[in-house]
Order: structure tokens, then C-alpha cells, then sequence
């Protein structure tokens, strides 16, 4: 098999036993966010750095870091993802003030420094997906926000490869004050060879992108409630 030169997503625990179409894993108590992943056509890896995700998340100020397009990826086929994204994300009930990656950009065309601060952030996230500290806590500040996300979409051919060409779509959390990741989701599919089959896995992916973030920022007494009843309904 030829390996891809994208990065591998985020290390993972052993897999949780999910229907044939999908699988999630997860690093510390995922197995909440996995129970979402029933109806996907896609593969869904959770990575939740603080077991105490939904405190650290929930009705905070968040700030969306825009990203760098990857190859073969066009630009308007990689913002309109994003633009889904975002607007996915300012429909979800717990999330708190979400400055768009708009409103970032038009605060980095006031200040220079803003503008060199979060394009350099931006990159670092996007290409070689490292959260520098100091970084973050420059651009929180700038921005007044708690928390950043940033989300990158990409697509790795791969003839070689037994599932196919992949699609990924990732999203993370990170704390403005210390650069940490709180949370990431990694999705990946492996659609069929034409561009209606990846606008399509791509589509899928951030609906399902969407949902894992809407259970995080679930109060603990709805996630306790919503897990029963999930579990429930798998027996």
C-alpha cells in the first residue's frame, strides 16, 4: 500500500464496536461522541484531551481561525466548507459568542500584527497541525475569545491503497490562553471517483462534524440521558 503524505490523525484508544458503516475511537471517554456516529457512511476518530471537555467548552467566546486550502482541494471547493462549518456551528445551542473567521479578518486588516499573528497561526494549524502557544494566546487576546477552532478539510489519492482514495475533514477546540487542544475530531471517507461522491463525503462529514461538537457542549445531565437512551435503543 503507498502511504499518504497527510498526517496521520491524532492517536487513538481501541476501537468501540459501532455498526459496519462506521467506527469511532477515542482517546480519554468518547464513548458518548460515538453513539452519534450510528447513521454515518464515514469513519469518526475522537481525540478529547480534558476529561473535563464540556466545562471548558461550553457557552465560551470561540474564535474561528481560518485555514490554508490543500491541494487538489480548490479554494471556493475548501471556503464553502468552511463556510458550512461555521454556519453549522453558530446553530448549536451551547455554543457562546462565535466570532466568524469574517469578523477575523477584517480585525486583522485594522492591525498588522493582528494579520501576521493569525496568518502564521493559521498555517501552523493547517499544514503541520501544531497549536504554538504564544500564537494563541496573541490572537485569543486580539480577539477577545476563550477559545480557537480551526477546521481543515483535505483529500489524499491513493491508488494503491485497498479503501480508496480518502477524504479527511478535521475540527479542533483550543484554549486561547494556552495553546492547548481540548478537543479533535478526525473524519475521514473514502468516496467514489467522481466530484459529486467527494462533495458529498464532504457534505456528510460536516453534518456529523457538527453533531460530535453538539454532544461535547451537552450539559452532563443530557449526556447522561442521551447515552441511555442510546444505549437503549442499540439492544
Amino acid at each position: 500500500m503507498k502511504k499518504s503524505s497527510r498526517p496521520a490523525p491524532a492517536p487513538a484508544s481501541s476501537p468501540t464496536s459501532l455498526p459496519d458503516r462506521c467506527r469511532a475511537t477515542a482517546l480519554i471517554g468518547c464513548a458518548l461522541l460515538a453513539l452519534a456516529a450510528f447513521a454515518s457512511g464515514c469513519s469518526t476518530d475522537l481525540t478529547v484531551f480534558r476529561d473535563t471537555r464540556s466545562d471548558l467548552v461550553r457557552n465560551r467566546t470561540i474564535a474561528m481561525i481560518d485555514s490554508t486550502p490543500q491541494p487538489p482541494l480548490t479554494q471556493a471547493q475548501f471556503r464553502a466548507i468552511l463556510d458550512r462549518v461555521e454556519a453549522g456551528l453558530r446553530t448549536l445551542p451551547h455554543v457562546g459568542r462565535l466570532i466568524t473567521r469574517q469578523e477575523m479578518a477584517a480585525l486583522a486588516e485594522r492591525d498588522y500584527r493582528v494579520r501576521s499573528d493569525h496568518e502564521l497561526y493559521s498555517d501552523t494549524l493547517s499544514v503541520v497541525a501544531v497549536s504554538d502557544r504564544e500564537l494563541a494566546m496573541k490572537v485569543g487576546q486580539a480577539a477577545g475569545a476563550d477559545l480557537l477552532f480551526n477546521a481543515q478539510a483535505f483529500f489524499s489519492p491513493c491508488p494503491y491503497c485497498l479503501d480508496g482514495d480518502a477524504a479527511y475533514l478535521v475540527g479542533q477546540f483550543i484554549e486561547a490562553a494556552t495553546g492547548k487542544l481540548l478537543l479533535r475530531v478526525n473524519l475521514r471517507a473514502h468516496p467514489l471517483p467522481s466530484e459529486q461522491a467527494l462533495a458529498e463525503a464532504f457534505s456528510e462529514m460536516e453534518e456529523e462534524l457538527i453533531e460530535q461538537v453538539r454532544l461535547v457542549l451537552m450539559p452532563r445531565s443530557h449526556q447522561e440521558r442521551f447515552r441511555n437512551l442510546a444505549l437503549r435503543h442499540a439492544s
